[in-house]
């Protein structure tokens, strides 16, 4: 028999061993599209602990006897940090699976060993890369001191794999780990199949992987399918315990404490306040777990030193602050307690391989995270507000860096840059969204910086680069500036933009002193002057779609440049629409007029954002506004309501997305900026928008690098001109203009480009915004080879959007009966009309100790993905009627229950 949408309901409260005794019958399961295999491994674990968990929580938490919690985080004000826009290439959700598949009652035992025996079998334990695959790595040496590059350097505690005998393929193979931490992948080696895991998965962090004092148990399962989606086998590790770093409860000192064991991991579980803490050995890992806050307070005295970053000689004030340590870990949200803030949240100097993930910090005087020297490191999920001068900021370093998915916000400052590079190394940025600080991304005298995906939103500049050059910025949205939307000073040189959208700024692209730059596909609708080129600007390109309109003018070009690569007034020779002669210039670009620039963008946001805890119905007073950066999606801001700039007086979220099928040149037509792009079909031809030859060359210049996908500059008089990065010769990338590298899968190199041999996610709009969810979910496109080969293209799925309805929630109570914690939602429709969709109501970061016991399904399409999700019927749900949804969890330890919630609506399930 099939099993029906209320039995996986039923299998989780009942257990699932009691579950199918209870239905008399084997139950062919869906792992992709059914909410009991995908939850059936916590479920198991819950079901055999839940006798116990269930007592211990109610005596633990429930204090005062009123079956009522009380404590930090459960009405959802401290909701964790989340994920923003993303990919995470996790085989154990993407294959398809039948329904009716026959599950084998065999289950055949495996072992989950270190990938990296000899020199990676702890947590924070690197080793030297050697080959190109992962797989192929030898062992041979550990990455113990200095700075490195992030790519030339493996972290080998998340690397972990399983020998499965007897299966000679990879396809088919379906791996996923109980506790859902991991992305995992499969190799063959030596005529066998391999399950291995390519790092923690997106949402996830080692506060998953650890409880307060100790790891918690995992598990690997796999299955195997038949291309008919039959299950033919399926294996399994027992449950044990897979690091040996000891875990050491810390927090609630009055003085600054000194975290001296290498190797330790060192676990605030619950919040605490205290005086902050030095990180003085290697190996290191500092852990506020999920749900809980560490909450700075000052000591007596400084007690870190900003040029060294110890204690000795110390003249500032920090929350972590680390001096020529190597190989650390950082993970937690942080907050100030009143007029007690530090200098610095987060400083780092000579430190290298640090890794800073899924960190939330709130309000310093100085910088949240200060990185000086050292590098190599790599930052993923970072959230900073009311930081005092800088956001994030990184200088003199001399190994590059990967920086993905940081939001930077606060209200209207003085100077002060959300993100500041200074004489840095060749550093990575994707994902990168600001607002309200003086300018979103300031770099200055820093080369070969490779950015992508970025939304900046700014009291007054969108980005600038003062000096240095060679800068790739590719796929960007400069919205609502107060000023200029991209900034160029002081001799920057030798630079690609390309798909830029600025909206709504007071000034469009300003360039002086550039020179030979390439910019391809931008638009611009600005208060004043559109693209200006100032004096002595020479020798730039337009290519690809020039959309202009609503600015004033349009071009301006300063007289006697030479080749600034616009005509002044014009744009064109003409200025006509589809016109692309630039008499004297080097430029190709067709020029396009948007008539109604406001419909491209969703713009002001109405109603309640579900993740927000501060906002009403979108709106706020700057003073009222106590969270600046959880947003239900990263694209969403605080800025001022009915102007351009920052947050001030009365502040309303914006939200920077695309608005679909809008009719603007943005929308799906990167071409031409009139047709659009070819559909994208799964299994057929790629978009020709996407072809191997809809490619460009950025103006880097970097020695042959290691691990690099690059190609050889020609015709420098070095090398052997045959495009291919050898040792001696100076290199650069070419990618697709329409495309963006997928990160963290083990393909390519890590930059954000698309280039061959590389797995990306299809890019047709013009600006930042591509769309959101899982695109490893769906199969890839035949990609036809040109100057870029063999490239592997996926696109975003189409997923439910935001729906207008407010939430309120009640507070939890414990269910002796049942032996869970239950709690009700308040569920209110805000729109103006009646819902034809079903809604789904969605739990992100939901505390690592809790399970949904009533979910529906698992997230694949929205962020956070692998999140649980609730149908709600809407039939005859009327505008501002109220209903009614209970919620039932079930939580092994006495941790409090934390999440965020996210209400969509739509045709396809989230």
């Amino acid at each position: 028999m099939r099993a029906s949408p209320a039995y996986p309901k039923l299998m989780l409260a009942l257990g699932w061993a009691s579950a199918f005794a209870l239905l008399g019958c084997r139950v062919g399961l869906n792992p992709r599209d059914d909410t009991a295999a995908r939850l059936d491994a916590r479920a198991n674990s819950d079901a055999d602990t839940s006798a116990d968990s269930g007592a211990e929580a109610d005596a633990d938490s429930d204090a005062n006897g009123d079956g009522h919690v009380d404590g930090e985080g459960y009405g959802g004000a401290d909701a964790d940090a989340g994920t923003s826009g993303g990919e995470d290439a996790d085989v154990g959700t993407d294959a398809e699976v039948g329904s009716d598949a026959e599950v084998s009652d065999a289950a055949y035992p495996i072992v989950i060993e270190p990938m990296f025996p000899s020199n990676g079998r702890n947590w924070n334990d690197y080793v030297v890369r050697d080959a190109l695959r992962i797989e192929d790595n030898s062992d041979a040496s550990a990455c113990v001191s200095g700075p490195t590059s992030f790519r030339d350097c493996i972290h080998a505690g998340e690397r972990l794999v399983a020998r499965l005998d007897g299966i000679t393929t990879c396809e088919g193979v379906v791996p996923h780990d109980e506790l859902r931490a991991f992305a995992w992948s499969c190799f063959i080696r030596n005529g066998l199949a391999h399950a291995y895991s390519t790092g923690l998965a997106k949402s996830r962090g080692l506060s998953d992987l650890i409880n307060a004092t100790g790891w918690r148990g995992n598990r690997l399962f796999v299955s195997v399918l038949s291309p008919s989606s039959t299950i033919l086998s399926r294996f399994e590790t027992p449950p044990g315990i897979w690091w040996s770093n000891p875990v050491r409860p810390v927090g609630g000192q009055s003085n600054t404490m000194r975290l001296t064991e290498a190797g330790a991991i060192y676990a605030v579980s619950t919040s605490t306040t205290g005086a902050g803490f030095s990180l003085e050995a290697d190996r290191v890992a500092f852990v506020v777990r999920r749900g809980a806050k560490y909450t700075f307070q000052a000591p007596s005295d400084s007690n870190c030193r900003a040029s060294t970053g110890e204690m000795s000689g110390a003249d500032s004030l920090c929350t972590l602050t680390a001096g020529g340590q190597h190989s650390l870990w950082i993970e937690g949200t942080f907050g100030t307690s009143a007029s007690s803030e530090p200098y610095y949240h987060l400083q780092l100097i000579s430190s290298s391989r640090v890794r800073i993930s899924h960190v939330s910090l709130n309000s310093a005087t100085k910088t949240c995270v200060r990185i000086d020297a050292g590098g190599g490191h790599v930052v993923r999920d970072l959230r900073g507000a009311l930081c005092g001068s800088t956001g994030l900021e990184v200088g003199r370093t001399q190994a590059p860096s990967l920086f993905t998915d940081v939001r930077i916000h606060r209200p209207a400052v003085g100077v002060s840059s959300a993100i500041q590079a200074v004489r840095n190394a060749a550093d990575v940025w994707q994902g990168i969204f600001t607002s309200g600080t003086y300018s979103g991304l300031y770099f200055n005298a820093a080369q070969n910086q490779t950015v992508t995906r970025v939304v900046s939103s700014n009291a007054n500049w969108g980005s600038e680069l003062n000096a240095g050059g060679r800068l790739t910025l590719h796929h960007a949205t400069m919205a609502a500036n107060s000023h200029l939307a991209i900034a160029m000073f002081g001799t920057p040189t030798h630079m690609f933009l390309g798909q830029l959208a600025a909206f709504d700024n007071a000034y469009g692209l300003t360039f002086v002193f550039t020179d030979s730059t390439v910019f391809h596909s931008a638009i611009t609708h600005s208060l004043n002057r559109g693209f200006d080129l100032r004096a002595p600007s020479a020798r730039n390109a337009f290519r690809g779609v020039l959309v202009a309109g609503s600015n004033n003018p349009d071009c301006f070009v300063e007289g006697g440049l030479e080749s600034p690569g616009l005509i002044h007034g014009t744009c064109t020779d003409t200025g006509l629409e589809g016109s692309s002669r630039y008499t004297g210039q080097a430029s190709d670009a067709v020029l396009r007029f948007d008539s109604a620039p406001d419909a491209a963008l969703i713009g002001p946001v109405f109603v309640d954002d579900p993740s927000n805890a501060s906002d009403v119905d979108g709106l706020q007073s700057e003073t009222s506004i106590i969270d600046w950066v959880n947003m239900e999606s990263p694209y969403r801001m605080w800025g001022k309501e009915g102007g351009r700039g920052a947050c001030s007086g009365t502040c309303r979220i914006y939200d920077w997305r695309l608005r679909p099928d809008s009719g603007s040149p943005l929308w799906n037509r990167s071409g031409d900026g009139a047709i659009e792009n070819d559909p994208f079909v799964p299994g057929t031809p790629c978009p020709s928008a996407a072809d191997g030859n809809r490619v460009a060359e950025d103006r880097q210049s970097f020695d042959h690098t290691p691990w690099t996908n690059a190609v050889e500059i020609l015709d420098d008089g070095l090398g052997d001109d045959d495009e291919i990065c050898e040792v001696g010769e100076k290199c650069h990338n070419r990618f697709l203009i329409n495309a963006l590298e997928i990160l963290y899968d083990d393909k390519g190199d890590d930059d954000g480009l698309c280039e061959s041999d590389e797995a990306c996610t299809y890019s047709p709009h013009i600006g930042a915004y591509q769309g959101e969810g899982n695109p490893m979910l769906e199969a890839s496109c035949a990609f036809s080879n040109g100057r870029v080969r063999n490239v592997e293209l996926r696109h975003f799925p189409a997923c439910p959007e935001s729906a207008p309805v407010s939430i309120a929630r009640g507070g939890f109570f414990y269910n002796r009966a049942l032996r869970l914690w239950q709690q009700r939602l308040y569920l209110t429709n805000k729109a103006a009309s009646e819902f034809s969709l079903p809604v789904y109501i969605v739990f992100g970061g939901l505390s690592s100790n809790t399970t949904l016991i009533n979910a529906d399904g698992l997230t694949r399409c929205v962020e956070p993905t692998e999140a649980p999700f609730i149908i709600v019927e809407t039939n005859g749900w009327l505008p501002e009627e109220q209903r009614e949804l209970d919620l039932r969890f079930q939580k092994d330890d006495a941790g409090a229950i934390t999440y965020d919630v996210r209400v969509l609506t739509g045709s396809s399930s989230p």
